[in-house]
Parts: structure tokens; C-alpha cells; sequence
């Protein structure tokens, strides 16, 4: 029998110290692992062949040679011998050096579950190969699939059809792979004329897809849903475009999951003979939402943004909710229905924009003409009217949101950003003076009594605290909170001003029993009530007006009855003394009466 003897190499002074410590010992329990066969074989081969080991150093010496007291120092024997024995036992458990360890963790990463992701395609397709829910075979619809959606994957069913769009884009887009010239000359004309009404507009209905086949789903699923176990990730997945660059979601992406909310939520069902209402409904929404998701304001909502929300929340209240205002998160309507009027109310030429004129008739004239041009000025962020001094639909959006829920850190960001003139970062007694001053003229103009700067500076300093004193900043704001929201009132919006100075203490006791509303809510639920006063009064006015016009057409009509019979009794006899002395008064009697009658059915 040949021993293999270890190879040790010469201990390398740039080598780490804690590593040659650890190959020793593993190579010295090798060793003294083969000397306990060699000698059992010995001992049993001892009578009939002793074993000869020729050309070999016997194994006593090897292992005085690797004895501890020797440290690091090794005859060139050893070495050889013992580096042959290291080569063949890696050579039997290492791997190879060309095989590759796949990766095995990723970090951003929840993979599904193999198992449960085989339940879940089992499911979907016995719900796809079952003739009782679909017409065809293989194919489901829009409704039931998004029923599926709900039931199997456990996300709102309102992103049904987006994937059902997703899938089918993913499938065609593999089958046509190298256009022909004319057709791609076709798709370029097309892109071009196009390109401004998809940017107002987005996905329109017209690309809407009413069906999804079986094999498209399933190659959907793999390739996109699988790989993601958390609803989050895969929603944010389902709702990017994977032909846009770069890792965010846009506002068109959220419209057919809103037009799909539209068309099932029975909440809504009223609006599906007003088209229009439902497009300003749907804009509200996704402008609700990407003031609130998206905290940068830049229109590219990111995963760690949709998380860090409570969007995915509503949408599943949404689906259990029957009653569409009690979501009051995004999606009530008495909320659109308070904005739309708003903007609709100020907006006197209805050319769908907000002039100076316009803003300042806003609260009942309660902002003051300074903050107003710092607002049209475009200091929080530019304008998406695109007409220089004019807000649009979406930036009245930003700013009713702003100015009737300032004790939340957006609206404390919006107008920061107003009031801070010299963009700095810093709120100085520069700054409050500015748009003070101009709040101070209009108490003394109504006879109320004057606060002076000076005394208004003290009640700030002592209700916001700021790290840094005469200088406030955006975080000493935010950490004072719902406090520091009263700031703006009083440089300039005299009304809240003046109402926050004589607040009503039974006010103050229902906003505490109400801790679940906010300031918003609160907000919108008086003002729906006082537009839906202001409705019935109207519709009161018009019955009225409608009754009063009534009354004198019947009594215009009984006074033309009168003449008329007034006028046939004189005909009448008239007609007789001539019928006397001619003999035919019968006849004639008995057709001016007719005449008459016809006259009178014909006037009523």
C-alpha cells in the first residue's frame, strides 16, 4: 500500500497569520487520520507481508517534522511530501475551478414560494379551462379575471385589467419582433402624431383589452408576478411601463386601475352617464394621490415612496366599502365633487385656468395679493398649464389641498417654499415681515385690533421653538406640527386668522371626539353641505319660478276663455236678430259654436 504524504510549502511571510494557523491544523489531522490506517493495516498484515515503504520518509519523522515546537520551520522533504498528500485531498473535495454557486440571496428580493406559486397557476388555469365561467376555453374575460386577481393572488381586482394589458403587451411585442419598412414608417408617423395626445390624455380606452388567453397569463406570471412575494413590489411591477426609461410609475400609469375603480365600484355607478365628471374624477384622483405618495413632487412615484403609503390600503376599502365617500383617503367623491366646484366657481370664463383675479376671490377674498404672486410665480413647483401666471386644474389641485390642510407636513412644504423669498432655506424676520405688513393693513382696515409684528414674532419663536434663534426652518416646522400650521394663517389669510384667535370651545371638543377626520375632512364636509344647500335652493328657485310661470299662463289662459265667450255671446245675438229677419239662424248658431271650440283646443 503507497501512502500519500502531504506536501506542506514554505511558510510565506505576507501570508495572514490566522490562515497558515488553520491550514496546519487540518493538514496535521489529516495525517494522523492516515497514520491510524497504516498502522491497523500493519497490524494486520504484520506476519505474512510487513510493509515496506521504499523511497519514502518513514512516518515517525513526517510527524516530528510537523510537530508543534518546530512553529512555521520545515525541511524541503516535508514540504514536497506533504503538499502531494493536500493536492490529492482537495482534489476530492474541492469543486472544480470552471463551477459557478448560483446566487442565493437577494437582498431586495421576495421570491414567491415555488409551492405556492404552483397553487396559484393551478388555480388560474382550471379557472381558464373551465367552460362554466367563460365562453371559450382558455380565455377569461375582463370581470372574471379580475375577480381571479382578488381571490388568487390577494390584490385588489381594480388592477385586473392593467395586467390583462401588461401580459398582452409582452406577448404581442415577443411575436413582432423586425417590422418591415413600411410598417415601421407606419408606427413612426403614427408615434408622431400621437405623441401630444398621449401626453395630455395617456392610455386612452381605445387600447383597452377586453379578454386574456391562458398561455398569456401564465408567461406573465412567471416572467413578472412570480418573482415578487411581496403585494407592494408586485403592484409597483404591475403599474410601471416597461417601455418607459427608468425605475418609476407616472400618473398615466394609474389610469385604467381608476377607470376600472369607475366602472365597477357601485358607488360610482351614477356617474356612468356623465362623461365628463367621471375624466374630472379620475384626474382628481391620481392628483390626490401623487400629492400625497409623491413626496418630491416630480411626478415619478418610486417603490420605497408607494411603501412607505397608504395607497394600497384604500384600494382594498375601496373594495369592501359600498359607499365611495366613506373612503375618505383619495377617492371620495363629495371630495372631488368640493374641488371641481371650487375651481369651477373661480373660474368665471371657464377656460379651465386660474388667473390673479381669479385666486384672489379664493376663502372670500381671505388670501392677500403677496402670497398670491408668490403662488402664481411658480416658487413651489412649475406650473403644468403651461401659461405663465395661470394655474391649471392640477396645480389648483396642489393648492386647495395645501391651504385647508396646513397641519400636515406637505402643506408645511408648499408653503415654506411661498414665504421663504430668498430661497435660503431659512424663514427670517425679513421674510415675516414681508407678507405681515400687508395682513396688518387689511386688520386695520376692517376695524379689528391690530397685532404688532414685533408681538407676533414672540408667540412664533415660542410655538415653533427653532434650533437656531430668529431663523425657522422647514424641519423645526414639521417637528411642531399640528401647531406651526397656524403660522401661515396669520401672515396671510385673514379669516382662519381671526377664527383661530376666537375659537369656539364647543368646536374645539368636537374635533376631539373626531381624532379620525382631518382637517381636510372637515373641511370638505361643510362645504359639500353648503354647495348641496345651495343646489336645492336652486332647484326650490327654478320649481318656483316654474309654478309662478304656470299660474299666469292658466290665468292668461281664463282671461282668453272669457273673451271668447264674451265675443261668441255677441256673435251669438247678433247672428239671431239676423236669423229673424233671414230665416237661418239655426245653421249659423250651430257653426260659430263649432268654430268656436276648435279656436279654444287650438290656443290651449
Amino acid at each position: 500500500m503507497e501512502l500519500q504524504i502531504l506536501d506542506i510549502p514554505e511558510s510565506d511571510d505576507s501570508e495572514d497569520f490566522s490562515v497558515r494557523t488553520i491550514t496546519s491544523s487540518v493538514q496535521q489531522l489529516a495525517l494522523e487520520a492516515e497514520k491510524e490506517n497504516v498502522v491497523e493495516k500493519q497490524q494486520q498484515h504484520q506476519k505474512s507481508s510487513p510493509l515496506i515503504l521504499e523511497n519514502k520518509t518513514p512516518f515517525a519523522k513526517q510527524q516530528q517534522g510537523l510537530s508543534p515546537s518546530r512553529g512555521g520551520q520545515r525541511n524541503g522533504a516535508l514540504s514536497s511530501h506533504s503538499s502531494a498528500s493536500s493536492s490529492s485531498l482537495s482534489s476530492a473535495i474541492s469543486p472544480s475551478p470552471n463551477y459557478l454557486i448560483p446566487q442565493f440571496f437577494f437582498p431586495n428580493k421576495k421570491w414567491i414560494p415555488e409551492i405556492k406559486s404552483a397553487k396559484i397557476m393551478e388555480k388560474f388555469t382550471q379557472k381558464f379551462n373551465d367552460v362554466l365561467h367563460n365562453e371559450t376555453p382558455g380565455v377569461l374575460s375582463k370581470e372574471a379575471f379580475s375577480s381571479l386577481v382578488r381571490e388568487c393572488i390577494g390584490i385588489p381586482s381594480y388592477f385586473g385589467p392593467l395586467i390583462i394589458k401588461r401580459a398582452t403587451d409582452m406577448c404581442s411585442s415577443k411575436v413582432e419582433d423586425v417590422p418591415t419598412s413600411s410598417v415601421s414608417s407606419t408606427k413612426s408617423a403614427n408615434t408622431t402624431e400621437m405623441k401630444d395626445f398621449e401626453d395630455d390624455f395617456g392610455e386612452e380606452d381605445s387600447e383597452d383589452v377586453t379578454q386574456i388567453k391562458r398561455d398569456d397569463f401564465l408567461r406573465f406570471w412567471k416572467k413578472t408576478l412570480s418573482r415578487y412575494n411581496d403585494e407592494t413590489e408586485m403592484i409597483y411591477n404591475i403599474l410601471k411601463d416597461p417601455k418607459q426609461k427608468g425605475d418609476f410609475v407616472s400618473q398615466n400609469d394609474f389610469r385604467s386601475v381608476i377607470r376600472a375603480l369607475l366602472d365597477t365600484h357601485p358607488g360610482l355607478e351614477f356617474l356612468k352617464h356623465t362623461a365628463e365628471f367621471q375624466d374630472r374624477y379620475l384626474e382628481t384622483v391620481i392628483y390626490r394621490i401623487f400629492y400625497t405618495v409623491n413626496k418630491d413632487w416630480n411626478g415619478r412615484m418610486t417603490l420605497r415612496e408607494l411603501k412607505k403609503s397608504d395607497l394600497i390600503s384604500a384600494f382594498k376599502q375601496c373594495e369592501v366599502e359600498e359607499d365611495i365617500n366613506k373612503v375618505l383617503r383619495f377617492f371620495s367623491y363629495e371630495h372631488f365633487y368640493v374641488i371641481y366646484c371650487k375651481f369651477w366657481e373661480l373660474d368665471t370664463d371657464h377656460d379651465f385656468l386660474i388667473d390673479r383675479d381669479d385666486l384672489l376671490r379664493y376663502g372670500n377674498h381671505a388670501l392677500t395679493y403677496k402670497i398670491v404672486d408668490r403662488v402664481l410665480s411658480e416658487s413651489v413647483k412649475p406650473f403644468t398649464s403651461g401659461v405663465p401666471g395661470k394655474m391649471g386644474y392640477e396645480d389648483f389641485v396642489w393648492f386647495v389641498l395645501s391651504e385647508e390642510y396646513k397641519s400636515q407636513d406637505l402643506s408645511i412644504k408648499y408653503w415654506f417654499k411661498c414665504v421663504d423669498i430668498d430661497n435660503d432655506g431659512f424663514l427670517s424676520s425679513g421674510d415675516l415681515a414681508y407678507f405681515y405688513e400687508e395682513q396688518l393693513q387689511r386688520m386695520e382696515c376692517l376695524a379689528q385690533e391690530p397685532v404688532f409684528f414685533e408681538d407676533i414674532v414672540c408667540q412664533l419663536t415660542d410655538m415653533i421653538k427653532p434650533k437656531i434663534e430668529g431663523f425657522i426652518t422647514l424641519e423645526d416646522m414639521v417637528h411642531s406640527l399640528p401647531m406651526s400650521g397656524n403660522t401661515f394663517n396669520v401672515l396671510f389669510n385673514l379669516n382662519k386668522f381671526i377664527l383661530f384667535e376666537t375659537r369656539d370651545p364647543f368646536t374645539i371638543r368636537q374635533e376631539r371626539e373626531e381624532k379620525h377626520l382631518t382637517e381636510w375632512d372637515r373641511f370638505a364636509r361643510v362645504e359639500y353641505m353648503r354647495l348641496s344647500q345651495e343646489d336645492d335652493e336652486i332647484m326650490s328657485d327654478a320649481d318656483e319660478a316654474d309654478v309662478e310661470n304656470l299660474s299666469s299662463f292658466a290665468v292668461s289662459m281664463n282671461e282668453d276663455e272669457d273673451e271668447d265667450t264674451n265675443n261668441s255671446s255677441n256673435n251669438s245675438s247678433g247672428s239671431s236678430r239676423s236669423s229673424s229677419s233671414h230665416g237661418g239662424g239655426k245653421t249659423n248658431r250651430n257653426t260659430s259654436s263649432a268654430w268656436d271650440d276648435d279656436d279654444d283646443d287650438d290656443e290651449y
